[in-house]
């Protein structure tokens, strides 16, 4: 009986050594370790104590509170790792909802943009959000960001067209290949294609101001501005309103007008090509009316009318002569 007791008493001291030397010992926390060295250090005492006659009821209650002690250690690390695994987890979807967050806002600030155009010979009327109306003319663009009438009332253009501004505490800015104008409320017809020669702002209510690369020039109603791209040359002249108004329906009014930049606006209307058979012809001046509306014959026959010029047509398209 002595033997079995001892037994017992060597089998449940050999787990508190064995823990020392085994893997599951490294999972024990500092403190677990050095209360189980205690109880080993003790095993002489626990020797005599075994000695006495113990049944085997109380061995049970040693057994078992030895093994509650294990499995309490245990079950205690396996709690530390869920909380430390549940931590990890809510900082990771943490950083998730913030990217989501961060790219939702980037998507909702993303600028946008609107741009309307018009084919050869085709007008077209714009209404911009905060209802300025523009009438876009043959071969022309313009293109405005979604942040118009709340941050800026800023359009990029190309082309001609009349333009009649709302009123507005935000300035309304026409941006154009290399200059600009700036308005508060009015009406204005611009003629600006990247690929012509010359500028052209005619003013017919209110006041804007143009700007160049270098100066700015202020206009009011009945003055013309015209921007040589060639010389770099701005000049401005008095014209009379009235016949400018007419635009809208097809009518365009020359004064004075170079036959080389009255023929480049005809490319654009009727999208015809022309060539002229020697340079000089191109300093022809042109005062008259062109109705856009009629053939392009039609028009060719009022320029012969007033200049000593001729057209004739071919396959590679219509060639201007002397007369």
């Amino acid at each position: 009986m002595e033997n079995k007791e001892n037994n017992k008493f060597e089998h449940f001291a050999s787990l508190f050594h064995d823990q020392e030397k085994s893997e599951q010992a490294g999972n024990v926390l500092d403190d677990d370790f050095q209360a189980v060295e205690k109880i080993y250090n003790l095993r002489e005492k626990v020797n005599k104590i075994a000695q006495l006659t113990l049944g085997e009821e109380a061995w049970k209650k040693i057994e078992w509170r030895l093994v509650e002690k294990k499995s309490f250690t245990i079950t205690r690390r396996l709690r530390n790792f869920r909380y430390a695994a549940i931590f990890i987890l809510l900082v990771a979807l943490t950083g998730v909802a913030g990217i989501m967050i961060f790219q939702s806002s980037q998507t909702k600030n993303k600028i946008t943009f609107t741009e309307v155009a018009s084919s050869t010979g085709e007008m077209r009327e714009v209404v911009l959000p905060d209802e300025s109306k523009i009438w876009i003319g043959a071969s022309s663009s313009l293109k405005y960001s979604s942040e118009f009438g709340q941050k800026n009332r800023e359009i990029i253009f190309n082309g001609e067209a009349m333009f009649d501004i709302k009123k507005a505490e935000l300035p309304f800015q026409v941006t154009l290949d290399n200059a600009s104008i700036k308005v508060h409320g009015t009406k204005f017809l611009v003629t600006s294609y990247s690929q012509g020669s010359n500028n052209e702002v005619i003013l017919l209510e209110g006041k804007i101001k143009y700007h160049d690369k270098n100066k700015s020039y202020n206009m009011s109603p009945g003055e013309r501005l015209t921007d040589n791209h060639l010389t770099g040359n701005i000049t401005k002249n008095q014209i009379n309103t009235e016949y400018y108004c007419e635009w809208v329906n097809g009518k365009v009014y020359l004064d004075n007008c170079k036959l080389n930049d009255l023929i480049f606006l005809m490319e654009q209307w009727y999208g015809a090509t022309f060539t002229f058979e020697s340079n000089p012809l191109k300093t022809y001046k042109f005062t008259g009316v062109i109705n856009k509306t009629e053939t392009l014959d039609y028009n060719l026959n009022i320029i012969t009318l007033t200049n000593k010029v001729k057209f004739y047509k071919n396959e590679h398209g219509v060639i201007i002569i002397n007369d």
